[in-house]
């Protein structure tokens, strides 16, 4: 019997030990679930992050492409200008051969 009290006491007594313990892991626990729940709000907002950053890469893109689009529209129409340019000077300059043949210049 009184080895069964001893051991009762004992329980108790440790017991009233691991409760310190016991809060003290209850509070880190709940510290952990905490963080946890920040680092996954953290990773959802870097993933949109991606996402939007992708899509700026994406517009970015095609705005250089369009910029690019232009450039190149406007070349084709001072090349046509020029193609343009460079018709009237045959003709201007075929007419002057005319023009010289016909007073006896040159050939």
């Amino acid at each position: 019997m009184r080895r069964s009290i001893s051991l009762a006491m004992v329980i108790l007594s440790v017991s009233g030990c691991l409760s310190p313990v016991t809060r003290r892991l209850d509070g880190v626990n709940s510290q952990l679930q905490t963080t946890n729940q920040n680092l996954q709000e953290t990773i959802q907002r870097l993933e949109r992050l991606e996402k939007l950053e992708e899509q700026l890469r994406t517009t970015n893109a095609k705005s250089q492409l369009q910029m690019t689009n232009q450039n190149l529209q406007e070349t084709i129409q001072r090349l046509e200008r020029l193609e343009k340019l460079e018709e009237q000077l045959r003709t201007t300059n075929a007419k002057l051969l005319d023009i010289e043949k016909a007073i006896g210049g040159p050939p």
